[in-house]
């Protein structure tokens, strides 16, 4: 008889058999007289109900949670006349939750106070029973939920190994092929930086040849330190990366990628000033590699977008002590220059302004 939200229950007109009906969400439930109960399974409309008299005194009980008790309706100016007797009890849980309504009819003076009591009792039970239900269908939800969500995180767990796995298979992949290349690719350097090494203790060289082949011997270390890069994204992703310190002249250093660009961009007839503000026997504690490949993109910039004119190089010292120097390098051009949507993709990788 019981439904598990807003329970309506009422009578048949039929006097004097006592009919009971039970609705929820201010539809009927059940219907129940001596002769059995019937209950709706789906949603049976409140309007559905053919008595007027139970269905106003039902609204009623439901508007104003006030509980109906009268011997005859005939007495009762408030609802349609009716001869008979009618109980209509809201059934609320705690102080504030209307969960329905109650509605019992009989032939006149059927009823008196004790089934009032009684009902009111019955209809305590009711309440707390239907809210145990609501609570039940709250957690069962709640559990549903988070059992959903326990299976999308374990889900997820699985996709996130899943990624993992390939993105190390991929990064050892990675790190063999690029071993290998560099290792084929220094094969033939070390071929090339052999060979200018010769070259340059045949005698007799002029100025201009000893020139050029010093500048095939800095092209090479150049390609072979580009080469070495490739090991180093390798070392990077595996923490290893390491910062060599090791004696080297600045001018000579700077000199040399000077000399290498200016010969690979000679044909342009570009002019390049050398301001260096450093003493020629200066000697510091550095990677000259890392700075030949700071100033090889620095310079190979302004050599590649600059078609005429001249580029200058300044190197001075900044700060010097007993332990340290500050150094400040510097490329000006007369090229095609940066604008400004271009500066914003300038340190971004595979980007040119």
């Amino acid at each position: 008889m019981l439904a598990n939200h807003k329970v309506f229950a009422g009578l048949s007109k039929h006097p004097p058999r006592n009919t009971v009906l039970i609705v929820y969400r201010w539809s009927i439930a059940a219907v129940g007289n001596p002769d059995g109960v019937t209950a709706y399974t789906g949603r049976q409309s409140l309007e559905s109900v053919a008595d007027e008299v139970g269905k106003q005194i039902t609204l009623f009980v439901l508007r104003s949670r006030e509980t109906v008790f009268a011997h005859n309706l005939l007495n009762d100016d408030r609802f349609a006349n009716a001869d008979k007797s009618v109980i209509c009890m809201p059934i609320i849980h705690g102080d504030k939750v209307l969960l329905g309504s109650i509605y019992i009819e009989a032939p006149p003076n059927s009823f008196t106070d004790r089934n009032v009591t009684v009902l009111r009792l019955l209809v305590n039970q009711i309440s707390i029973s239907l809210a145990n239900a609501l609570l039940f269908k709250r957690l069962q939800k709640a559990l549903e939920l988070q059992k959903r969500s326990l299976d999308m995180a374990r889900e997820a767990e699985a996709k996130a190994k899943e990624a993992e796995a390939v993105a190390i298979q991929s990064a050892q992949a990675k790190a063999l092929f690029t071993a290998n290349v560099s290792h084929e690719l220094r094969t033939p350097l070390n071929g090339v930086i052999g060979i200018a090494e010769l070259l340059k203790d045949t005698r007799p060289l002029n100025k201009e040849q000893a020139g050029y082949t010093d500048s095939i011997r800095v092209c090479a270390d150049l390609l072979l330190s580009l080469i070495n890069d490739l090991l180093d994204f390798t070392k990077l992703e595996a923490g290893k990366m390491k910062i060599f310190s090791v004696p080297l002249n600045l001018t000579e250093t700077i000199s040399e990628v000077i000399r290498a660009l200016s010969f690979q961009n000679k044909e342009k007839g570009l002019r390049t000033i050398e301001q260096f503000e450093l003493p020629s026997d200066l000697f510091v504690l550095g990677d000259p590699v890392r700075l030949h490949q700071i100033l090889m993109n620095i310079l190979g910039n302004a050599f590649k977008f600059t078609f005429e004119g001249s580029i200058t190089v300044r190197a001075a010292v900044d700060r010097e002590d007993e332990r340290s120097i500050d150094v400040t390098f510097s490329v000006k051009d007369t090229g095609i220059g940066i604008s400004e949507g271009g500066k914003v993709a300038l340190f971004r990788p595979f980007s040119q302004g």
